[in-house]
């Protein structure tokens, strides 16, 4: 259950419905396949820091901080529909007009306990003018960790935890 699709003109059958961009993704997408796919087409998405989170699971219906959501607001506010199997095997989709209920209900009073997501679809934005993606791999040897006298693995979480911290508020 993967596949990224962007969506130019996106839109539900409610019937006030206006075209949108969004981006459609299934239950087994990470965000790196969200980003990639987004890039492609100049549009972000609220997602999560860590890419190999799924795009369809618990960071989006529990609510979802991002760097993009002072501008855009948390990634549950920008789900658009979710498609979700509940616990007597129905497939049921959820969005403004069609089972309202259970669209409230994933969107942040409990997310995942009311079935599962097989297919979610999110806003997508243009890309502010001041965005940029930054990607990078971080490696360091036993040994240099060793010689160093460091848990490598604990200071470079905390060092780059720390940096996230720092651009946020400055």
């Amino acid at each position: 259950m993967k596949g990224v699709t962007y969506i130019d003109n996106w839109q539900s059958d409610c019937s006030d419905s206006e075209p949108r961009k969004a981006m459609e993704v299934l239950g087994g997408d990470q965000w790196f396949d969200v980003y990639s796919e987004a890039t492609k087409h100049g549009v972000v998405v609220v997602g999560g820091n860590s890419l190999t989170v799924g795009a369809a699971g618990g960071y989006s219906l529990g609510g979802g901080h991002s760097a993009l959501s002072p501008m855009f607001g948390l990634a549950v506010d920008n789900i658009l529909e979710v498609d979700v199997v509940i616990a007597d095997g129905t497939l049921l989709t959820a969005n403004k007009c069609e089972n309202t209920d259970l669209f409230w209900a994933l969107r942040g009073g409990g997310g995942g306990t009311f079935g599962i997501v097989t297919r979610m679809v999110h806003k997508a934005h243009e890309s502010p003018s001041n965005f940029f993606k930054w990607d990078f791999m971080l490696t360091a040897s036993r040994k240099a960790c060793k010689d160093a006298d460091t848990d490598c693995a604990t200071d470079i979480d905390a060092a780059f935890l720390e940096f996230v911290s720092w651009t946020e508020e400055n």
